[in-house]
């Protein structure tokens, strides 16, 4: 097999592997957005709050069918160019200058805006909240994140990895109940993060514990955040 056919079927592989990915990720999407609507039936009293989840699904939604139908194309142009090469292979006749080689699609770079843990989704959550949620799509990014739980690694005591000190910091405090202590920022951080977990349409028992942490001092800090954002 030639190094060019061999390139073109590794190809082949991977872009089938992001429309599956594509077409899972669609399914899941679908089934978080009934899974809030119930919800949102259920809960009459937090409306506001499960039309805002509704709403940044259904972005999602819609971006997740570009994927899936942008994967499909690839998919679809990279086993076009695959049997092209093979028929100029049977013929004896040079690929042309706009060959598969030029063609082959490069990985897909990752969504940089899609947070890495908990901490940056907290950040993320301050971020729209402070400006109103007007960035759709971050909204919408964050809220899949969310969604999926991919960002709420924390260990059995209810702590956070290592690698997200500011967090972990601000709830060391609120273990201690040293609420005078905490910045600005620490609170933002804490309010942003307990926001997140109580949107969660299916918290695992660690996200659960950290929510039971953060539900004894979330009023006295959504307070005070007030008090010193009117300060600012």
């Amino acid at each position: 097999m030639q190094p060019l056919e061999m390139k073109l079927r590794r190809n082949i592989d991977e872009a089938r592997a992001r429309h599956g990915a594509a077409l899972d990720a669609l399914t899941k999407v679908k089934e978080l957005l009934a899974k809030a609507d119930q919800r949102r039936l259920k809960e009459p009293q937090d409306a506001r709050k499960w039309h805002r989840v509704i709403e940044n699904l259904e972005t999602s939604l819609d971006d997740t069918k570009k994927r899936v139908s942008a994967a499909e194309l690839e998919l679809l142009r990279l086993e076009r160019e695959l049997k092209e090469f093979r028929q100029h292979l049977e013929r004896g006749e040079p690929m042309p200058p706009d060959s598969a080689e030029e063609n082959v699609s490069e990985e897909p770079q990752p969504d940089r805006s899609a947070p890495q843990n908990l901490e940056e989704a907290a950040r993320l959550e301050s971020t729209l909240d402070a400006t109103g949620g007007g960035d759709v799509q971050l909204a919408a990014s964050l809220e899949l994140a969310n969604q999926m739980g991919e960002t709420y690694e924390i260990d059995g005591a209810g702590q956070t990895p290592r690698r997200q000190e500011a967090l972990r910091g601000a709830i060391a405090k609120i273990s201690q109940r040293q609420f005078d202590a905490m910045s600005h920022d620490e609170i933002k951080l804490v309010v942003a993060c307990h926001s997140l977990l109580t949107r969660r349409l299916a918290p695992t028992p660690r996200d659960q514990r950290l929510k039971r942490i953060l539900d004894g001092a979330i009023r006295v800090l959504e307070r005070r955040k007030s008090e010193l954002d009117d300060e600012d």
